[in-house]
């Protein structure tokens, strides 16, 4: 414990701190965890919703100093990101299906070559 008057309250005010960024990253990493589990689980519509509150809260973090901006910024494209695959790929069986009709009448080069194609876009 320190004997200067300023180095004791700058004690006690670091202890405040600490126990609010604390509980402001579990309020990220709850919200964070939530987003994945419904990717997880496949709830597209679940996981959009979930994906605002998440980012919102990322965003009050930021304001609040907790995180860098940029680190905010790359936090809520990550999660963007694993919901937009998860959608994605519903997205590409059913164009899969679909396509696969139309596949049917071209040679098999041309089909791999258009699948490849597709799984770039897609990534």
């Amino acid at each position: 414990m320190p004997n200067i008057k300023a180095s004791i309250l700058s004690v006690k005010t670091d202890a405040k701190r600490h126990a609010k960024n604390v509980a402001e990253k579990t309020r990220v990493k709850k919200a964070s965890r939530q987003v994945v589990d419904a990717v997880a689980a496949g709830n597209a519509d679940e996981a959009k919703s979930l994906l605002q509150t998440a980012c919102k809260t990322i965003d009050q973090a930021a304001a609040n100093h907790v995180f860098h901006k940029n680190t905010a910024a790359r936090k809520k494209s990550a999660l963007a990101q694993k919901v937009r695959t998860e959608m994605c790929g519903l997205f590409s069986l059913c164009t899969a299906l679909t396509m696969n009709k139309q596949f049917a009448r071209l040679g098999k080069a041309m089909k791999k070559r258009s699948t490849r194609t597709l799984a770039r876009l897609w990534r």
